[in-house]
């Protein structure tokens, strides 16, 4: 049971990681929304191309570098996940929910904070 934990928990690391900087490249309008699909819900994709259109706090000190992700297993199917990012020389935060539909390699972002 400990390593099939220890799995879930290293795939929904490793989705959160690579939606998560996905999501500040759209937002920096690095990447086109569309990218986004299958890895977020589609009204947090909705959110993240209002926020490319619009100011984002920070934006004029260059790109978005994601930090560490970190992941919390709330259950088997959902995990609450959370990190920082920078901006130049400031530090923000960013955190979400993300959801497995029963197959671990199909996790999908149901719940973000920018």
């Amino acid at each position: 049971m400990a390593a099939d934990n220890d799995r879930t928990v290293a795939a929904a690391r490793r989705f959160a990681d690579v939606a998560l900087r996905a999501t500040l490249e759209v937002v920096d309008r690095r990447r086109s929304a569309v990218t986004l699909r299958g890895a977020l819900e589609p009204s947090l994709i909705d959110m993240v191309r209002v926020l490319a259109q619009t100011s984002v706090r920070g934006r004029a000190l260059g790109a978005a570098a994601l930090g560490p992700v970190h992941v919390r297993m709330v259950d088997e199917a959902n995990a609450e996940i959370f990190g920082t990012y920078s901006r130049g020389p400031r530090v923000f935060a960013v955190a979400g929910r993300v959801t497995s539909s029963g197959n671990p390699a199909a996790w999908r972002v149901t719940s973000l904070r920018l």
